[in-house]
């Protein structure tokens, strides 16, 4: 943990940012008057999830008929058409 006052933080906040990036440290205390009111910590990258239309243009169905698959389906259910 590296500790700054506020002045300190504020002429090398790039530093202190790069720092934390890099992992060479993991949170940043800034002090004022020797009393710490602030900590800067790294926030870890989101993960990607999957969304629906995510994979548009990339799967090709070349013999898919919709009509067929909804007879289908309404026979399952016991529904006529």
């Amino acid at each position: 943990m590296v500790t700054a006052t506020v002045a300190d933080a504020k002429n090398n906040l790039s530093a202190l940012i790069a720092q934390l990036e890099s992992g060479q440290e993991d949170v940043v205390r800034v002090c004022r008057r020797r009393k710490p009111v602030v900590e800067i910590r790294r926030i870890e990258p989101a993960r990607r999830s999957a969304f629906i239309g995510s994979m548009r243009g990339r799967v090709m169905a070349d013999d898919y008929d919709p009509s067929e698959q909804d007879e289908e389906i309404a026979a399952l259910f016991g529904v006529e058409q």
